[in-house]
């Protein structure tokens, strides 16, 4: 599969980390190229940019991925992420919500986003490996059936 990740902090490596194991096309988005680095030596495409911008998402692949997945630590960048997508791509979306305040706006199923992984609003990217077992155990999950 030809996956897009925008965010590179501690979720999105984690994410990159596991889905690099199942052989798949990678590319990581991070506006900051030292987030970057700790993919780098791993089998992925590494692009420096704002991923809500269509500019970037092209040159990532977009028209060619089977999936975007944002896990910034900003709710509405991921949000944004997922719009620009489907209107520029036709795959599937995923993003990394934590303001329960969009919980019910998400529930309206407003159409452009599969799913949507929540976290807790308070959690930080510098989560336990415990933790982010917990939450990608469920995560991965989600993703084989959204996939299905």
């Amino acid at each position: 599969m030809n996956i897009i990740i925008v965010g590179c902090g501690k979720v999105g490596q984690t994410i990159t980390q596991e889905l690099v194991k199942e052989k798949n096309n990678i590319t990581v988005i991070d506006i900051n190229a030292n987030n970057l680095r700790a993919v780098s030596d791993t089998d992925v495409m590494c692009i420096t940019g704002n991923g809500a911008t269509y500019a970037v998402q092209k040159e990532a692949g977009i028209e060619s991925a089977d999936l975007l997945i944002a896990v910034t630590d900003s709710d509405e960048l991921n949000l944004l992420c997922c719009l620009i997508t489907k209107k520029a791509g036709n795959c599937q979306t995923i993003a990394r919500v934590r303001n329960p305040d969009y919980a019910d706006e998400l529930d309206a199923d407003l159409g452009d986003v599969e799913e949507y992984l929540f976290s807790d609003e308070d959690e930080e990217d510098d989560i336990s490996d415990e933790e982010l077992d917990k939450l990608f155990g469920g995560f991965f999950k989600m993703l084989a059936d959204s996939l299905e």
